[in-house]
């Protein structure tokens, strides 16, 4: 047993070390961060993993639905609270056969969990003290590189920052820093801001942390940082053959799934895509201009994600400006206003469902849930009570982007 010891301490490759660790042990063993995402695997045969270890190497995570089940039998929190293996039991309909399970600990940090298929033979109480060594083993390891990981990450959030903040006035000057610091340029990129509504720095890091995971950053040309409650993502390729706003909206499709994660809601803006590096900042300005719409209009129902899609939103804050500076406010729709606060009625809203379904009854009905002849009657009632006539196009249009800017004044 010692000399196997000696040989696991030589291990500083996390890769290296679960293959030994899987080795002498003779079965699959899985490594996987704190927050259940993989870090390492291995085994003889892809055929000896069982359903969820097979689909957590696929997407490099461990299904969310066993995830919830390890936490509700306490799993989790005794990987946290215990230091030495224990075993798990399965759970045939989840596709989870028993393992043993042990966590990795550096300086009483948990940094990730191992977890050991148990195939045929139990382990030995001699395995079982291997993999309790081996778990303090894997825990500097992965602290090491952490540590590694994150002064080169600071590094390059550094560089990035001053990249976005027009710091370089030539492009030669850029790419000799970058050149310098080892950073690769994409050839093709656009910059996406997610915003946390409830303006907490706390949220933002954590939802930073989901995309960070989600990334992986493995091609080293996507990077993720944190300005305040504003989490900025440059996803880049280094090909102009694919676009990053594909990656884009698998990294919205990703949080979106996450929601229940995050309960503040997320205003979400993407920038066009750019091949010059010196435009990053020009991506990244536009994408917060879709955020300040979504900020105004109190949510992303309306407002596209991508800039290029974003229409006569991008004029809603320069709009309202003028229109708070000139105190010129649409009187009928304060009229409605009034009505709505007094009586408990929704003329606001129905007439804003209306315009947003170009003015047809039936769609607009269907939306708000009530019958056409009441979405009739509804109507007829706002026009008696206001000088509104939807019949020209330019009152529609009008009418609409102050239904927005209200929704801001609120």
């Amino acid at each position: 047993m010692e000399e196997i010891l000696e040989k696991l301490h030589t291990f500083f490759d996390v890769d290296k070390l679960i293959a030994f660790i899987s080795g002498y042990l003779k079965k699959p063993v899985i490594l996987e961060s704190t927050e259940c995402q993989l870090l390492a695997y291995n085994s003889y045969s892809i055929q000896q993993f069982d359903p969820v270890n097979q689909q957590t190497i696929f997407s490099k995570e461990c299904p969310g639905s066993v995830v919830d089940w390890l936490k509700k039998t306490g799993v989790i929190e005794r990987l946290h609270k215990e230091s030495k293996p224990f075993y798990v039991s399965g759970h045939d309909e989840l596709g989870f056969n028993r393992r043993v399970a042990v966590s990795a600990k550096h300086k009483q940090e948990v940094v990730g969990f191992i977890w050991v298929q148990d195939i045929e033979d139990s382990l030995s109480q001699e395995e079982l003290q291997f993999l309790h060594e081996a778990s303090f083993q894997v825990g500097k390891v992965i602290y090491k590189n952490k540590k590694q990981l994150e002064k080169k990450e600071g590094k390059i959030e550094e560089f990035f920052k001053k990249v976005m903040d027009d710091h370089f006035y030539t492009e030669e000057e850029l790419k000799w820093e970058a050149e310098n610091l080892s950073i690769p340029l994409p050839a093709v990129f656009t910059v996406m801001v997610v915003h946390a509504a409830d303006n907490k720095s706390e949220t933002a890091e954590d939802v930073k942390d989901v995309i960070r995971t989600y990334l992986q950053l493995e091609d080293k040309v996507n990077h993720v940082y944190s300005v305040q409650a504003d989490i900025v993502v440059i996803l880049g390729s280094l090909s102009d053959r694919h676009s990053p706003k594909a990656t884009a909206a698998d990294v919205i499709a990703h949080l979106q799934s996450k929601a229940h994660a995050h309960p503040s809601p997320l205003y979400i803006g993407m920038g066009r895509e750019y091949r010059d590096v010196m435009k990053m900042s020009t991506s990244r300005f536009e994408a917060i201009e879709v955020v300040k719409a979504v900020k105004i209009v109190g949510g992303q129902e309306l407002i596209p994600y991508d800039y290029e899609n974003l229409g006569v939103f991008r004029f809603l804050d320069s709009i309202y400006s003028h229109q708070k500076k000139k105190n010129d406010f649409n009187p009928d729709l304060l009229r409605l206003k009034e009505k709505d606060r007094d009586s408990q009625t929704s003329f606001l809203k129905t007439l804003e469902v209306y315009l947003l379904n170009n003015c047809k009854l039936k769609p607009a009905a269907e939306q708000l849930f009530i019958h056409q002849n009441t979405l009739n009657y509804r109507m007829k009632q706002i026009f008696e009570m206001t000088s509104i006539d939807l019949s020209h196009f330019s009152q529609r249009c009008e009418l609409f982007i102050e239904l927005m800017l209200m929704k801001k004044d609120q």
